[in-house]
């Protein structure tokens, strides 16, 4: 049984627009209700939206030997092609040949365990990922992320929350993930496709703006809530220390920032720069504003994309952990008993969008 009560779009979301009383905010002196463009349906313009992006933007700190550095999904796309796994079916792997962009959305397969039941790559999720598309591991070179730090793209979503204010996502993709323990690497984890998040809780904060109240950490299976008190921040923007190989994100210590030097340091805000161990500095990548699920911006149409980033293992030890991993809108971060995408969705205003559609899976099997 859902917990959360399905909503209706009022009209002029659904026309692409709307008043958002947002906006009234924004502005410093604004007193009067002006139209504002929100192509995403989620009652904030997108003109605030990517101002907010930019403006608390996290700076994240890397290890210098950092194996798998952030990629782009464009790159990963052209690199990479689609296939079905079933433990079902005989064969239990079939490709689905090299679709490219969003035909991978069309993909649909028999799934072999009911008579007639259809597992689709737009909007099928598999928990145990025992039926489920995927996108194949890329090759070793392209497992090191982007050639150049300006393929580092940050992807956010935004939403109205229940406290009056905005959330903003910030995703984060890798093309592979590497695990290590005790910084020796091991097998166990070890996966294709990675995407870790930090989200940034604001509350509105008359006149005129907003103030960061909290900050949600992402890791494989939990979401970790601390109050903003907690962040060493650089005036808006928190200081994150992404784990070697894994991604995991963590809040930068004291004990850390002292070190911040032997750290690749990324701003990840649009034309925020790269800095090196070795003191050179080279061009990050942009912020990019996805929109949402049921609504997603123009190039942001891959987040209906289902199935795993990265090869379905079948066979060795820890074949599940060693699979790839789910997108954003489908991530298995906090996931609740009902199905809630906590990852995507934590915090969000009921009346907001139509919260069944956003926030589930359409399709749901073992």
């Amino acid at each position: 049984m859902r917990l959360w009560p399905k909503r209706v779009v009022p009209a002029a979301l659904a026309a692409g627009f709307t008043v958002s009383l947002l906006c009234l905010v924004a502005g410093a002196g604004q007193t009067d209700a002006i139209l504002h463009i929100d192509r995403d349906r989620n009652g904030i313009a997108d003109d605030l939206e990517l101002r907010l992006a930019n403006e608390f933007a996290p700076i994240v700190f890397y290890d210098p030997d950092e194996p798998n550095l952030p990629a782009s999904v464009e790159s990963f796309l052209s690199e990479t092609d689609l296939w079905f796994f079933s433990e079902y079916c005989k064969p239990q792997q079939v490709s689905i040949s090299k679709l490219a962009g969003l035909e991978i959305l069309k993909a649909a397969r028999p799934s072999c365990r009911v008579p007639g039941e259809l597992i689709y790559a737009s909007r099928t999720r598999s928990v145990d990922k025992k039926s489920t598309f995927y996108l194949r591991n890329v090759g070793e070179s392209a497992r090191r992320g982007g050639d150049s730090s300006a393929a580092w793209t940050t992807y956010v979503h935004a939403y109205r929350n229940d406290i009056g204010g905005v959330t903003l996502q910030y995703w984060r993709f890798y093309a592979y993930n590497s695990s290590y323990l005790m910084g020796f690497p091991i097998d166990f984890g070890t996966h294709g496709g990675d995407w870790e998040a930090i989200h940034v809780v604001l509350q509105s904060a008359p006149p005129g703006g907003f103030k960061p109240v909290q900050i949600r950490l992402l890791g494989h299976r939990d979401i970790i809530s601390r109050p903003w008190s907690d962040v060493i921040a650089e005036g808006e923007h928190p200081i994150i220390l992404c784990e070697k190989g894994s991604h995991t994100s963590t809040i930068m210590t004291k004990r850390d920032l002292s070190r911040r030097s032997y750290w690749i340091e990324h701003r990840s805000w649009t034309g925020g720069a790269v800095r090196w161990p070795n003191g050179s500095s080279s061009e990050g990548g942009p912020i990019v504003m996805v929109g949402q699920k049921t609504s997603p911006a123009t190039g942001g149409e891959w987040l209906r994309y289902s199935g795993l980033w990265g090869t379905r293992e079948s066979s060795g030890p820890y074949k599940y952990y060693r699979s790839g991993y789910w997108g954003p809108a489908f991530n298995e971060t906090g996931l609740r008993r009902d199905g809630f995408v906590a990852a995507w969705c934590e915090g969000i205003a009921y009346a907001s969008l139509v919260v069944d559609k956003e926030c589930y899976a359409d399709h749901v099997v073992p």
